[in-house]
């Protein structure tokens, strides 16, 4: 196990403001507005000439974000460790949310996987097997994280108390 080197909060901000920065120079912010096509977006923020739909240019967006958040969280200790940990768990949470939603809707697993995001320091859901799952109580026991696990059976009781998923 290394131990952290505590490093000053001041240097932490400034990083972050640098990292950041790249959007906001000169006229950049007013030529990422004006870009006639997802393809120049992507140019502009810095994904070199690809060609890209929405939806890929999102996942790549989110998952330099999710570099981004992993790169602070590392100079943090403590609280401040804690909560990086938990932005990163969001979007864990948001990956069992797309999964669910695909579930109810009976989608194949293959048009589901490129809705996910690979998030660092967390294992691979079990998407497969989620997808498998016979009604949403098997859906539940399939969700490694137990904290996850634990708040959607919390709404389990909810939805069939009203006899209908949030989806409905």
């Amino acid at each position: 196990m290394t131990t952290k080197t505590p490093v000053d909060l001041t240097y932490v901000i400034a990083k972050v403001r640098a990292m950041r920065s790249f959007l906001y120079e000169d006229d950049r912010l007013i030529r990422l507005g004006r870009a006639r096509s997802l393809p120049e977006l992507a140019r502009l923020l810095g994904f070199g000439e690809v060609a890209v739909g929405h939806l890929e240019l999102e996942a790549r967006l989110t998952a330099r974000h999710l570099d981004e958040l992993v790169k602070v969280g590392r100079l943090l200790d403590g609280a401040r460790e804690d909560l990086f940990d938990w932005f990163l768990a969001r979007y864990q949470m948001e990956n069992i949310k797309v999964v669910l939603r695909f579930w109810t809707a009976g989608e194949p697993v293959s048009r589901l996987t490129r809705h996910l995001v690979e998030v660092p320091g967390w294992s691979s859901l079990p998407v497969e097997e989620l997808a498998e799952a016979r009604d949403l109580e098997a859906f539940i026991a399939r969700v490694p994280e137990s904290i996850f696990a634990q708040g959607l059976r919390k709404g389990l009781t909810y939805w069939q108390t009203e006899g209908r998923t949030f989806l409905a």
